[in-house]
């Protein structure tokens, strides 16, 4: 091949360079790659007038200065790099006024061969050192390039200058603008201030490929099942966690299945929806769903689901996190019960307050009238007692006199009327002890034979008694018989008006002792069943309402209890439940 071809050749690759130059400065807007740009355009027509020849063409050898643009924008870019120049403003406006000298010489009639030569080779030298201290500095291969580039062009000048052949020049020329096209070229460095790497390619592929690796660790280590998915919904990849939460032992085997397959029967329809609902108007979901295993247990899971978008903004899948929150579930519901417990308790515990507060009230009240009723039984024993006395003293002294009907009425209320005064006090007296029983052992059927001949029977009420073999126990024999007096009675005033049947019976049974009082009088409303033991509650025109309570504080002192049954006009059946022995207390009936 002959120099023209060289030379043709070399000036079609200035203008390859120039247009690659030029594209990188359309893509990036980097100043730098402008000035080689037209640094190459300018070299171009040179190397076709060495193709043509000096002695063939009548052209003004000033377009020798075409060269000079290159080596001064190499010159520059490699001092902007050892400055660490943010803004290349500077530096371009710089190489602008070299360009418009370099043009302007073109046309000044000068001896360009004796000039252009040992100026080049002065930008050469003081480039050479320049990029020397680059390296030095930056430790980057792109500017080795850059030296390396200077050397080239260095050896050309002294080729020509030292008359070798034209064919060291051209591949001279051609290795210097192979070195500075690289640089460029294959850089994808965009810093300005700094001079475009080689291997910046090289370096962020490496850069990326380490953050890949950090993405696939923390991928694969992750605690929470991680998913990818296709716009189908078909699983493309998942991490371990996704098999152990699925039981799934292989990748192989969720590959391609459907991430829908792994919702629980109910409800997947709705579940589904809601899914594709959201995913389709929106780039993100997070939410609660029943999943199920391969093995079909069920278990709740909270999902995050965000769509994956090409560049164009086209969802080509979707990346699922889920993580099993059975354990949470678990601890929510046992911190519920547990309040609910809780609340429960205090509501319970605050009744128990109340009813305390209630009983404490009763108490003291209670306590102040038996102290008031003690006062009162003193007070009245003493004039009940004189009159009584005076009563018994007129009846005796009329006695053989003739009187009248009424006057033997008249003293009969008062003797009534005396002996249910006496009554009232005694129940005042008794309410108000605070006696303490004397327990011993005695038969219960003694006891009751003794209370009921102390009762007046009218001639229209019979009276049954029924009693156990053997029915002992540990009693105060006189609080008993109270209760037991109390309770005939009540039964016997229940049927004064139509009569009828007061039955007694006695029966050991289960480590206690049963007394019955069963009666076939007027019964007792359903609603004062509940307030027949209540102090001082009586239906009775004349009554002070004491006898029923003064019989349940008795029989609980013997840890007994006292229940009633009745029915209103079929009569009613009180029961004492008494314990064999003191200590044992036994709540059935």
């Amino acid at each position: 091949m002959g120099y023209a071809a060289l030379w043709s050749s070399l000036a079609l690759l200035s203008m390859l360079l120039a247009t690659g130059f030029a594209y990188m400065y359309y893509k990036d807007k980097d100043k730098r790659k402008l000035i080689f740009a037209i640094s190459f355009v300018f070299t171009a027509p040179n190397h076709i007038i060495m193709d043509i020849g000096w002695e063939n063409i009548p052209i003004n050898e000033g377009l020798l200065w075409g060269i000079f643009p290159l080596l001064s924008a190499v010159l520059i870019v490699v001092i902007s790099g050892i400055l660490d120049m943010k803004d290349f403003d500077k530096p371009f406006k710089i190489f602008l006024a070299v360009l418009g000298a370099s043009t302007i010489l073109m046309f000044i009639p000068l001896p360009t061969k004796f000039i252009i030569p040992p100026l080049c080779q002065s930008i050469s030298a003081v480039s050479i050192t320049a990029s020397s201290i680059l390296y030095i500095k930056k430790r980057e291969i792109s500017n080795l390039m850059f030296l390396l580039s200077l050397i080239c062009f260095t050896f050309s000048g002294l080729a020509i200058g030292l008359g070798f052949e034209a064919y060291f020049t051209i591949f001279s020329y051609a290795f210097a603008y192979i070195f500075i096209g690289l640089v460029f070229i294959t850089s994808q460095d965009n810093m300005k201030g700094t001079v475009a790497s080689f291997f910046t390619l090289k370096k962020e592929l490496k850069t990326t490929q380490e953050r890949l690796t950090n993405i696939e660790l923390g991928f694969s280590a992750s605690t929470d099942a991680i998913v990818i998915l296709d716009t189908k919904g078909n699983v493309v990849e998942c991490n371990q966690s996704t098999l152990g939460i699925l039981g799934f032992s292989t990748k192989e085997e969720m590959t391609e299945k459907n991430v829908f397959s792994f919702l629980a029967q109910q409800g997947q329809n709705e579940t589904t929806n809601i899914l594709s609902k959201n995913l389709t108007a929106n780039t993100h979901w997070k939410g609660e769903i029943t999943a199920v295993t391969k093995d079909g247990v069920e278990f709740p899971a909270e999902i995050s689901a965000t769509a994956i978008k090409n560049d164009s903004g086209k969802h080509t899948g979707f990346v699922v996190i889920a993580n099993d929150i059975t354990r949470r579930k678990q601890i929510e519901e046992t911190l519920r019960n547990y309040s609910e417990h809780l609340e429960e308790l205090v509501q319970k515990r605050t009744l128990a307050l109340e009813e305390s507060q209630e009983r404490l009230v009763k108490t003291e009240r209670l306590a102040a009238i038996g102290q008031a009723a003690t006062m009162v039984g003193h007070d009245l024993r003493n004039p009940l007692q004189a009159i009584e006395n005076a009563t018994h003293f007129i009846s005796t002294e009329l006695e053989g006199l003739p009187i009248s009907e009424k006057t033997k009425e008249t003293i009969q209320i008062i003797h009534n009327s005396i002996m249910y005064a006496d009554k009232i006090v005694n129940d005042l007296m008794y309410f108000a002890s605070t006696r303490k029983p004397a327990f011993m052992k005695e038969n219960v059927n003694t006891i009751v034979k003794e209370s009921i001949s102390h009762v007046c029977v009218p001639e229209n009420v019979k009276t049954v008694v029924e009693f156990d073999d053997t029915c002992e126990t540990e009693v105060d024999r006189d609080m008993l018989k109270r209760v037991f007096i109390n309770l005939a009675v009540n039964g016997i005033q229940a049927m004064e008006k139509n009569g009828g049947t007061l039955k007694v019976s006695t029966k050991r049974a289960n480590g206690s002792v049963k007394i019955k009082f069963e009666d076939t009088g007027i019964g007792i409303k359903k609603e004062n069943l509940k307030k027949i033991f209540t102090p001082f509650f009586t239906t009775r025109a004349q009554g002070m309402g004491l006898g029923l309570s003064t019989c349940k504080r008795i029989v609980e002192i013997h840890n007994g209890f006292i229940t009633v049954n009745s029915k209103t006009s079929e009569g009613s059946t009180f029961t004492v439940t008494l314990p064999t022995r003191r200590q044992e207390v036994r709540n059935n009936s």
